[in-house]
């Protein structure tokens, strides 16, 4: 395609507004590779920005006659990250991006400071170009938003670490890492905004034990954020049996009863909506796919494709 494409998208917004008598109202934008929004007012010729109220950039790595134009550390992509700020889209509630870089992090903290608590943010690729993923996540939960993600992984203990992590059973040199660190930047940034914590952790070798046993400091942390109303926890313990359903129906039940705002909660392909009664006990009501889908943090802009399914 040569030089084509970073005009290619300009191009289209051009051409359709030589053609169109006014912009588009468009509520929700995907940008894939290679159609990448690098002009505001190319843009602004496709849609009207003030509309926008999800936003998806594909911002994986993208090479252009031998160059890479999508920069990992310290470079600047040209990618109108301007046209997603609260001054061009105010409404926008939803963003996601791929790739957590240097630029998108310049961007939250420059222009969402302050503003946040109006967005839900996801990313699915935290690497260690850019100062490394605490780093990086110190900075983004700086801006309180409304909905995040959390990633729970197995490291090698370290003082330095701020990510929680099961232990490998089999390795008598991983151990459980320090919860209290990354927990408390989310109850630090989180307390009066977070409506919504997407997770990733892997149990997959503690299926047959009670999921949170040894996660008190989690526990403790949700049930320190009053605003929290929606939980995903994604892992490795399916609900594939009658037997693992319980286990999760179980976990679920310690979960809500540790966060009294809870009402949503999903772990691993199971959805509950939880009740409470006299005295705060806990009920769930399983979910079913309609359902789901109409709660925000188990909709589209925490899948890897917009539009997929969930289960």
């Amino acid at each position: 395609m040569g030089r084509s494409i970073p005009v290619y998208f300009e191009d289209l917004c051009r051409g359709y507004s030589a053609n169109a008598p006014r912009p588009l109202q468009l509520k929700s934008l995907h940008f894939g590779d290679g159609v990448m929004p690098f002009d505001i007012e190319s843009l602004r010729m496709l849609t009207d920005l003030t509309m926008l109220e999800a936003v998806h950039i594909d911002n994986s790595e993208l090479i252009l006659d031998n160059h890479e134009i999508l920069f990992w550390g310290g470079g600047n992509s040209d990618i109108c990250w301007d046209a997603f700020g609260p001054n061009h889209a105010p409404n926008l509630r939803q963003l996601r991006w791929d790739c957590c870089v240097e630029e998108v992090r310049d961007f939250l903290c420059g222009q969402w400071s302050g503003r946040g608590s109006q967005l839900a943010l996801s990313f699915t690729d935290r690497g260690t170009r850019d100062g490394g993923i605490d780093a990086m996540l110190r900075q983004v939960w700086t801006i309180s938003p409304r909905m995040m993600e959390l990633e729970m992984e197995s490291r090698p203990s370290n003082p330095e670490a701020i990510i929680p992590g099961e232990p490998y059973r089999d390795d008598e040199d991983w151990e459980m890492l320090a919860a209290e660190p990354m927990l408390e930047l989310v109850v630090t940034h989180g307390r009066k905004t977070l409506e919504g914590l997407n997770m990733t952790v892997d149990w997959s070798n503690n299926e047959d034990a009670e999921v949170f046993k040894h996660w008190t400091p989690f526990l403790e942390a949700i049930g320190r954020l009053p605003a929290l109303r929606q939980l995903q926890i994604n892992g490795g313990c399916y609900c594939s049996t009658v037997e693992k359903r319980r286990l999760m129906r179980r976990t679920a039940v310690k979960i809500a009863t540790a966060a009294h705002g809870l009402r949503y909660i999903g772990l691993s392909g199971c959805y509950w909506q939880v009740a409470r009664q006299a005295g705060r006990a806990v009920s769930l009501h399983e979910l079913d796919e309609w359902e789901v889908r109409q709660v925000e943090l188990f909709q589209f802009a925490f899948f890897p494709d917009l539009g997929a399914n969930p289960f």
